[in-house]
């Protein structure tokens, strides 16, 4: 069995990771939505100047 301190370091690295790939995802997700905005701009200003 592992002694505590290391146990204990192991459980950071892994709340690290797992923290890591939340933020990643959700990074993502954000850059998701910022292109389906530019898109939606993007398709009003076309509207808009052939009207």
């Amino acid at each position: 069995m592992l002694d505590d301190e290391r146990m204990n370091k192991l459980e950071e690295r892994v709340k690290k990771l797992e923290d890591e790939i939340k933020n990643m995802k959700q990074e993502k997700e954000n850059d998701r939505k910022m292109k389906a905005d530019k898109e939606r701009e993007e398709n009003i200003y076309k509207m808009m100047r052939g009207a």
